[in-house]
């Protein structure tokens, strides 16, 4: 389970032992993606490694970021993709598109019914 502290840019990961989660005692990535009025978080395995990663997207300005797990800690990536998906009415998704093992990218506008997807190339 994945806790977003977005007031400090901490995310926590609670793992599971099967019957319950084990209380995160620090933080697997500080500092990053600040604020849920300007970020929404995404999770999945984007560069196929058998790990979730953390997806970050800012519809205001279109720009989507990645952290990539380690096992044990989020590594935050300097790749930003965008400007792509600038919009007020949209809903970022998250899913294996074309069936590659790593997770692709995706937005929903509500007012005009259009998807499009991005695949991933990381």
């Amino acid at each position: 389970m994945v806790i977003w502290d977005s007031l400090m840019g901490n995310w926590y990961v609670a793992l599971s032992t099967g019957n319950s989660f084990q209380q995160p005692s620090e933080p697997w990535l500080s500092n990053w993606a600040l604020s849920s009025s300007f970020w929404q978080p995404l999770i999945g395995d984007v560069n196929g490694d058998g790990k979730d990663d953390l997806i970050v997207y800012a519809p205001s300005i279109g720009n989507w970021q990645f952290a990539m797990s380690k096992g044990n800690c989020f590594v935050a990536s300097d790749t930003v993709f965008g400007p792509w998906g600038v919009t007020t009415s949209g809903d970022a998704v998250a899913g294996d598109f074309n069936g590659d093992g790593k997770m692709d990218i995706g937005l929903q506008d509500r007012t005009k019914g259009i998807f499009c997807g991005a695949i991933s190339s990381l």
